[in-house]
Formats: structure tokens, sequence, C-alpha cells
């Protein structure tokens, strides 16, 4: 077998004296073409559009008539975007902060001289998004996410220190103020993450302590002076 054509990469101008046989050339088919599938209708004026369902994030939560007003001792803040969840990430730990603040109020019965806390308030918070009704079954369920979290580490410390005898005399109330009272101003996704909160208020109730009865409404009001807190719980 002889060949008379050139190996070399570079010599294109030998290659129609090539010997080797080339298959027939045939034109390319152009790709078929595909019709566009039908528009979506649009719907016909004078009809609402379906309204938005939201869930009730607080559903078979206890519901409570509490309002904490004043600074709180602690702020359980930065919950996910329309969650209430506690966090146990690197940016937020939750849990973490809720056995300090069940061990100050274990401690505040133990140590000598020391205050000790009788009434704990959680208080809910949400940012603007979403209807006021939404936003205070939000707060509702987050205040009760802490307490949930915060009678495990109060049991747990408790036993620790072999008084669980203080766990009879403590009491928490949740509550909750929805989108009305926004610790950070403006719309931004920073602000908007800090509002997400649960306030912590840690009453001592010394003997300083105002108690006003309204009959017409059934209402308690409670006023602690000395802790500048007022706690309106609901008889």
């Amino acid at each position: 077998m002889s060949y008379h054509g050139s190996f070399h990469a570079t010599d294109d101008g030998r290659r129609g004296r090539d010997q080797w046989p080339q298959p027939p050339m045939e034109p390319i088919d152009p790709a078929p073409k595909t019709k566009p599938g039908p528009k979506p209708k649009p719907a016909p004026p004078g009809q609402p559009g379906k309204k938005k369902i939201w869930v009730r994030p607080d559903q078979g939560m206890p519901t409570e008539m509490v309002i904490c007003t004043g600074k709180p001792n602690y702020i359980i803040g930065r919950f996910c975007y329309n969650s209430w969840y506690l966090r146990d990430d690197m940016w937020q730990r939750h849990r973490y902060e809720i056995q300090g603040i069940a061990k100050e109020i274990i401690d505040s019965w133990i140590d000598f001289g020391a205050r000790r806390i009788k009434h704990v308030c959680l208080m809910g918070h949400t940012d603007f998004h979403g209807p006021d009704d939404y936003n205070d079954q939000l707060g509702r369920a987050r205040a009760n996410s802490v307490r949930d979290e915060l009678c495990k580490a109060l049991v747990y410390i408790a036993e620790c220190r072999r008084r669980p005898d203080i766990l009879t005399k403590l009491t928490i109330a949740c509550g909750t103020r929805g989108k009305r009272n926004p610790l950070a101003p403006g719309k931004s996704d920073d602000a908007r993450a800090c509002n997400r909160r649960v306030d912590v208020y840690l009453t001592h109730f010394v003997e300083s302590v105002v108690r006003v009865f309204d009959a017409a409404s059934n209402v308690q009001l409670t006023i602690a002076e000395e802790d500048e807190i007022g706690v309106l719980l609901e008889l």
C-alpha cells in the first residue's frame, strides 16, 4: 500500500490530493421550528385575586393579656424572618443567652443579699411586614418559644443547685406587641432583624408596689416603682 500525501499537520495545500476516502457531503438540515406555547389568559376585570392565607403561628399556645413596658433586662434578638424558632448558629446563640438568664434567676434566690427575682415577663416583637393580627400572633409565638426553653433551663439549674423549691415561687408570663414598638427605626434588613426579638423583664416586686384594679374591665395593673416596669395582667 502506498500513500502519496503528507502527515504534516500544517500541510493544508495537499489535502485535495490525499487518497483517504471522504464521506459524501450532505447539507445540514436546520433545526425544526417550534411554535411558542399559548400565552396565559389575563384575569377578567372586576374579579379580585386570591387572598393570601396566613397560617396562625401561635396555634395551640396559651393566650395571655400581658404588657410590659420599660427597659428590658435582656433582649433575645434577630429571629429569622417569619419564624418563631430559636436560633443556635454561628451568628445567634439563643439557648446560650437563655441559660444565662435562668442562672441569674436561680442565683438571685441563693446568693445572700441579692434581690430575689419572682416574676419574668416576655414580650415578643416583629418587623413591619405582614398585617397587625398576624404580627401579634407571631410575637406571641416567639415569646412562648423563649418561655419553653427558659423553663427547661430553670429546671436543670435548680436541680444542679439542689433547690427545686425555687421553681414554685416563680411566675413567667408572655405577651406580644407585634410591630407597634420597633427597637431600630428604618426598613433596612439590619433594622428589621433587630426588631424581630423577645424582650425579657426580670422584676423583683419588693415592698414598693402599686396595684390598681379596674372592676369594669376585670384587669389588674401592677406597677413596680423601683424597677419602673408596668405589667398588665388579665385576671
